[in-house]
């Protein structure tokens, strides 16, 4: 055997100050570990589960300190609400003629300003001008005959008549005489019967010549009869009427602004034949503007005409005034029209046809208790809910409620609370129901009722 032999059969001698061989192991190691860890935990299971000091009492416990307010029925709350409509003109009228003619002349175009009695646009209006000069010559004629009976006969005529009287009376007279003389030669058979009929017949002839010329010279002596006079007064009068008929026609035919505006819309330019339902202009008043809104019947009351309000069209807010309400309800919109009416600063701005709002005032009635929007916790269903201090240990108690209405800072709401309830007003999420809390005294000045 040579020396490399026997020092491979010979182990080695460890080194002075190294670990031993079996904790330079990985699994020695742990299981060491384990075993230590083990040892430390029992012990200190055991010190926890030795009663060496008695529990703590509730009164010995510092109990959280919330802020409450304590909370009062309310029957009814204000409420603004906004209602929407559009700005209208005070006045829109589509304009045009009364009769069919062809137009001669449209004398503005669309967004021209007018002012009241401006021309606007003209008919032709020849056959008027020709049917009124027929009409007063006709006149002219019937007031001739007219002061011709109102003057009466003229003195020549009653002497005329006068004279033909007298030679009437002379004609009767002789054939009285003729007949007075056939009738005695007829009694000595001097005649004939013949003659004597003759004789007769013209003296009835000129009796009755001689009766109509005396009741003529009658008349002309008492003058014209007053009902000729009327017959031809009513005559005249029918002549004037259609003289003015025809002048109202010439004067329709020049179409004129009754109001002042702006004219919005041109339908017909010159040269067209009109008929008398046909617009030709479309005016629209300047000057005056409304907004026209639908209300609720619920809200009307809240509202009384010439009541000052504002309205806002985009943004803007303008002073106004309530003209009127409409007596009825829209069917559509089950709404009443309010009517108010614009400041005239707002005429430069503000067109017709814009949104317009306002925000009424309302009190509305109803049970419920007002509380800061802070207090409110989410609840199930839909429902919100409130913790409330209760007794004297001061338990926080969790109360459903419903939210009736949000107003900034503040919400109505109504369910399990009753008057006098101290509802924890914020720090919801650092209490939950059951636990034990304090309540400190509200400073001075500081309140702690939340009502209406």
């Amino acid at each position: 055997m040579n020396a490399s032999q026997s020092q491979r059969s010979e182990p080695a001698e460890p080194p002075k100050g190294d670990r031993p061989t079996w904790f330079a192991s990985p699994i020695l190691r742990g299981f060491f570990v384990m075993v230590l860890l083990g040892v430390v935990g029992a012990a200190l299971g055991a010190s926890f589960t030795e009663p060496t000091i008695q529990p703590q009492t509730e009164s010995d416990v510092r109990r959280l300190p919330v802020s409450v307010i304590t909370v009062q029925p309310v029957d009814s709350f204000q409420v603004i609400r906004t209602y929407t409509g559009t700005v209208a003109a005070r006045r829109s009228s589509d304009l045009g003629f009364e009769r069919a003619a062809i137009v001669t002349s449209v004398a503005v175009d669309q967004g021209d300003q007018v002012k009241a009695g401006q021309t606007i646009a003209q008919l032709d209006i020849r056959q008027l001008q020709i049917q009124l000069g027929q009409i007063q010559s006709q006149r002219d004629e019937a007031m001739a005959v007219l002061d011709e009976l109102k003057a009466g006969p003229r003195v020549e005529t009653i002497a005329a008549a006068r004279a033909s009287v007298e030679d009437l009376k002379a004609q009767v007279e002789l054939q009285q005489r003729l007949f007075r003389r056939s009738s005695e030669l007829v009694k000595q058979y001097a005649t004939s019967e013949e003659r004597l009929d003759e004789a007769e017949l013209g003296l009835r002839s000129a009796r009755a010549k001689l009766l109509v010329a005396e009741q003529q010279l009658q008349e002309l002596e008492e003058g014209t009869r007053p009902e000729r006079i009327s017959a031809q007064q009513a005559a005249v009068a029918q002549l004037e009427q259609q003289i003015t008929d025809l002048r109202v026609e010439i004067s329709d035919s020049e179409l004129v602004a009754p109001f002042d505006g702006r004219i919005a819309s041109r339908y017909i330019d010159e040269g067209t034949v009109i008929s008398p339902t046909q617009p030709v202009i479309k005016l629209v008043e300047s000057g005056h503007l409304e907004a026209r809104i639908g209300i609720p019947p619920s809200a009307i009351p809240a509202l009384h005409c010439d009541q000052s309000i504002e309205v806002t069209v985009d943004g803007q807010s303008w002073p106004a005034r309530l003209a009127r309400t409409s007596p009825e309800l829209d069917l559509a919109s089950r709404t009443r029209l309010a009517i108010f009416e614009l400041d005239t600063s707002a005429t430069d701005v503000v067109v017709p046809g814009q949104i317009v709002r306002v925000s009424v005032e309302q009190r509305l009635s109803t049970d419920g208790f007002w509380l800061p929007t802070s207090a409110l916790v989410r609840s199930v269903r839909g429902l919100w809910a409130a913790y409330v201090v209760v007794g004297e240990e001061q338990v926080i108690k969790r109360q459903d409620v419903e939210v009736l209405h949000t107003e900034g800072q503040r919400t109505l709401v109504r369910g399990m609370l009753l008057p006098g309830d101290q509802v924890i007003a914020s720090g919801t999420h650092r209490v939950v129901p059951g636990q034990h809390v304090s309540v400190p005294p509200p400073a001075f000045g500081d309140p702690s009722v939340l009502g209406d």
